[in-house]
């Protein structure tokens, strides 16, 4: 089993654990082995784990895609961010794929709720550059919620 840092951050939500995922598969994980991984989220450390421990995931990194996208805000504002993926992984029988992981609240579930909060927003907009991205470059787009971390 992995061991890790863990560090609690008041900054963000009363419960926002941030650290570094260390003991990880050097065969298993392809990102930069020179740093830590650092996790921001419980969910994150979670699926972490789970990536190690599955036998069919062939290997996996953590924010090394950077997908440029256009945000519009509800005023008509347009403006360019860069959405950094938080994983991609390569499953041993099925394929590549791009995985988002965030709480099932600030996932919008369909276009009423795209306007719910700003957070919803934004990620729509995310998103939709996500899953065009995947589809120029055999990915599949995966959000992971705590429904699928079993939580």
């Amino acid at each position: 089993m992995a061991k890790y840092k863990k560090t609690i951050r008041r900054k963000k939500a009363p419960s926002y654990i941030t650290g570094d995922f260390r003991k990880f598969n050097p065969k298993k994980y392809k990102g930069d082995l020179s740093k830590p991984i650092r996790y921001r989220s419980g969910y994150e450390l979670r699926f972490m784990h789970q990536l190690e421990n599955n036998k069919n995931v062939e290997w996996w990194n953590f924010e090394n895609i950077i997908i440029p996208y256009i945000y519009e805000a509800r005023n008509g504002e347009r403006k360019r961010h860069n959405y950094i993926m938080d994983f991609q992984v390569k499953m041993k029988n099925s394929g590549l794929y791009l995985c988002e992981v965030k709480p099932a609240n600030k996932v919008p579930l369909n276009e009423s709720q795209i306007n719910k909060t700003p957070d919803h927003r934004r990620n729509a907009f995310k998103w939709k550059a996500a899953i065009k991205w995947c589809q120029l470059n055999n990915h599949q787009f995966k959000i992971i919620t705590e429904k699928d971390l079993n939580i």
